[in-house]
C-alpha cells in the first residue's frame, strides 16, 4: 500500500464515521465497523463497551506498545452541506474523532502488511467515550495497560497548519473538577422580598467571590479557571426563588492549585450561604487527572516526525480536558498534535461547522506507522 492508496483509504473511513456519529457509549455502528477491519486485518479483538481492543502480536519475546485512537461524537446539529454531512440529527463528529479512527485503522492495515518489519508488538485501543465519562479510565481499571512499555496518541488541531505537529513537554491538559451548588433559601413574593430569602442572590455572590479565588488566591503564573456554566431556579419574574442550582467547572495546570482552590471554592461558598441565611450544599466530582507527557516519548515522536520531514512547533499547555491522561499515568507517553487546518479558512472545534483538512489524515498515520516502525531498533 502506497501512500496514496493510504490516505484514499482514511479519507473513506473518515467518510463513513463522519455521516455516522454516535454519541460516547452509544457506538454501537462505530464498533461494528472497526470490527469489520479489525477481522479484514486478521486480528483477534476484545470489546469492553463500545471500547475495541486489538493486537498485533510479532514475537512474544518483544515489547508491547499501544496506540489509541478515541471514536465517539459530540451532540451538536451539523451545519455543514457536504458530502458526508452527518445523517444522525443531533449528532456530529465535531473534534476530529472522525478522523483518529480514520488515523488508527489506516495504521493497523499498513502495519499487517508489513509485520516482518516490526520489532515490537502493537496494542490498537479504539475507544470509547472521550467526550463524557471518560472511556479511557475503564480501559486502565480493566488492565489493558499491564504489560505496556509505551503509548502513543494524537489529536487533529486546527490551529496548525498540515504538516506541522504540536507538541509539549511535561503536563500539555488540566486537571478538572466538576462542582454543583445547591442554594436554598426562602420563596416568597417580589413584592415583599423581607418575607423570603433570595437564594439567587445569595448565589450571584458565591460566582462574583469564586472569581476572586483566580484572580487573588492562585499565583498568576499557576493557571486556573472556575466556571459556572449553568444556573438555574423555579420561579416567575415576581417572585423570590427559594432555590438555585448551580454546575461549573474548576480546572488546573497545577496539581497543588487544583487541591487548594476547590477546597476555598467550598468554604466560600458555605459562608456566603450562613451570611446571607441560605443553605448551601456544594457537590464535588473530580474529574479527569491532568496529562502529562513523558519526555522520552515526546523525543521519539519528534524523532520520527522529522525523519519523514515535518515542522515541530511547541505548543501552550491547555485548561481542556483529555482522557488520554489516565493512560499517561499508568505508562510513559506522548500525546501530540497534527495539524489540520482547511486552507484559507479555520473551523473551530466543538462548532457546528467543524471540519479538518483531510491531507492530516496522511500525516497523523505516518508518524504512528513511523514510531512502531522505529520501534526496538
Amino acid at each position: 500500500m502506497n501512500r496514496s492508496e493510504l490516505l484514499k483509504e482514511m479519507i473513506a473511513h473518515r467518510r463513513y464515521l463522519h455521516m455516522n456519529p454516535e454519541i460516547g457509549h452509544n457506538e454501537y455502528n462505530t464498533q461494528k465497523y472497526i470490527i469489520n477491519n479489525i477481522v479484514k486485518c486478521g486480528f483477534e479483538y476484545q470489546t469492553i463497551n463500545t471500547s475495541t481492543i486489538c493486537d498485533l502480536i510479532i514475537d512474544a519475546s518483544f515489547e508491547t506498545i499501544a496506540l489509541r485512537a478515541d471514536i465517539d461524537a459530540l451532540a451538536l446539529q451539523e451545519e455543514n452541506e457536504c458530502e458526508y454531512a452527518s445523517v444522525n440529527e443531533g449528532l456530529m463528529h465535531a473534534c476530529g474523532h472522525d478522523g483518529h479512527t480514520a488515523i488508527q485503522l489506516g495504521v493497523m492495515k499498513y502495519l499487517s502488511e508489513n509485520i516482518e518489519k516490526l520489532k515490537v508488538n502493537i496494542r490498537f485501543i479504539f475507544q470509547c467515550d472521550e467526550e463524557n465519562d471518560g472511556g479511557a479510565e475503564e480501559i486502565c481499571k480493566a488492565g489493558y495497560l499491564d504489560g505496556i512499555t509505551a503509548i502513543y496518541g494524537l489529536h487533529l488541531e486546527n490551529d496548525l497548519e498540515v504538516g506541522e505537529i504540536g507538541y509539549i513537554y511535561g503536563q500539555m491538559n488540566a486537571g478538572g473538577d466538576e462542582v454543583d451548588v445547591t442554594v436554598t433559601g426562602k420563596q416568597a413574593h417580589g413584592a415583599y422580598p423581607h418575607m423570603g430569602i433570595d437564594s439567587i442572590v445569595c448565589s450571584a455572590n458565591i460566582i462574583q467571590a469564586a472569581q476572586s479565588i483566580v484572580s487573588r488566591t492562585v499565583d498568576p503564573l499557576d493557571s486556573t479557571v472556575i466556571t459556572i456554566g449553568s444556573i438555574s431556579g423555579p420561579g416567575t419574574p415576581n417572585t423570590i426563588c427559594g432555590q438555585t442550582v448551580m454546575r461549573g467547572t474548576i480546572r488546573n495546570l497545577n496539581p497543588e492549585v487544583r487541591q487548594t482552590s476547590v477546597a476555598q471554592f467550598i468554604k466560600q461558598a458555605e459562608l456566603i450561604g450562613e451570611a446571607m441565611n441560605c443553605e448551601v450544599k456544594v457537590d464535588y466530582m473530580p474529574s479527569y487527572p491532568p496529562l502529562v507527557n513523558n519526555s522520552a516519548c515526546v523525543d521519539y515522536v519528534l524523532q520520527n516526525a522529522a525523519k519523514l520531514g515535518y515542522t515541530a512547533r511547541e505548543v501552550k499547555p491547555s485548561l481542556g480536558l483529555e482522557d488520554f491522561a489516565y493512560y499517561v499515568e499508568q505508562v510513559p507517553g506522548a500525546f501530540y498534535n497534527v495539524g489540520s487546518k482547511l486552507k484559507g479558512d479555520y473551523r473551530n472545534a466543538h462548532s457546528s461547522t467543524f471540519d479538518f483538512d483531510e491531507e492530516a489524515l496522511l500525516v497523523g498515520a505516518l508518524i504512528q506507522i513511523e514510531n512502531c516502525m522505529q520501534y526496538g531498533r
